[in-house]
């Protein structure tokens, strides 16, 4: 999984996630010390998302934005 892939994973985590203990703010944390992991350093809000992590941000929101 790249970067910016890690990244659109934590985009949609932190924007749909429905509070501290719930399933999609574990995955955000999840997201984030895995960029931290591979050495991002910066927020993750603040460079745009290419276009494969684009369409992978679009595709989790259709089909789990209601489910974490």
């Amino acid at each position: 999984m790249t970067e910016d892939e890690t990244r659109a994973i934590y985009w949609f985590a932190s924007d749909y996630h429905s509070g501290q203990w719930s399933h999609g703010y574990r995955l955000a944390c999840t997201a984030l010390r895995r960029l931290r992991r591979i050495g991002f350093n910066g927020d993750p809000f603040a460079l745009p998302l290419g276009a494969q992590a684009s369409a992978l941000y679009e595709r989790l929101v259709s089909a789990y934005a209601e489910k974490i």
